[in-house]
C-alpha cells in the first residue's frame, strides 16, 4: 500500500525535490523514483512512514552499499539535525559494511543538535543516550556502547 508525502519545506524552499530521484521503465509506465541513499536518509528521516523505527532498522540493515557522498549532500540539503544523528549513529553502527571512515563520521557528527534529541519521537522511555551523537535510542536498537 502506498500513500504520497509531502516533500520537506527544505527540499521545496531550494526547488530541489527531484535531487536523487531516477525515473524507471516499469511495465510501460515510468515511474520516478528516489535513489537508494535518498530513501535511506529518507527512511531514517521519517520512519512513521516507513512501519517504524524498528522496521526501518531491520530494512536498512539489509542495505550492501550505499554512496556516502551522496548521503552527505543530501543530509546537507534537509538540514535536519536530529536526521543528521540518525545517519551518523546508524553509519557508525555499520562502519565496516558500508567502509565509513573517522574523517565522515566527523563531518557528520558536526551537523548533530547541540541538545539530546529522539530517533524516534514516539519512544521516550526504554531509550540509551548516545552523547556522542546526542541521540536517544531506543534500548532494542542499541548495539555497542559509543559514549
Amino acid at each position: 500500500k502506498y500513500k504520497p508525502v509531502k516533500f520537506t519545506t527544505e527540499l521545496i524552499k531550494k526547488k530541489k525535490e527531484k535531487y536523487l530521484t531516477k525515473t524507471v521503465d516499469i511495465h510501460g509506465e515510468y515511474i520516478k523514483m528516489t535513489t537508494l541513499e535518498r530513501t535511506f536518509v529518507d527512511m531514517l528521516d521519517k520512519p512513521n512512514y516507513c512501519g517504524g523505527i524498528d522496521e526501518v532498522w531491520k530494512s536498512l540493515e539489509m542495505i550492501e552499499y550505499l554512496d556516502l557522498q551522496d548521503v552527505l549532500k543530501y543530509l546537507l540539503l534537509l538540514n535536519n539535525k536530529t536526521t543528521n544523528s540518525k545517519v551518523g549513529y546508524f553509519l557508525e553502527e555499520n562502519r565496516e559494511r558500508f567502509n565509513v571512515n573517522d574523517e565522515y563520521l566527523k563531518k557528520l557528527n558536526d551537523l548533530k543538535p547541540k541538545n539530546v534529541h529522539y530517533m524516534d519521537r514516539g519512544f521516550r522511555k526504554n531509550t540509551k543516550l548516545i552523547k556522542k551523537w546526542n541521540l536517544a535510542v531506543p534500548k532494542n536498537l542499541f548495539r555497542k556502547k559509543m559514549e
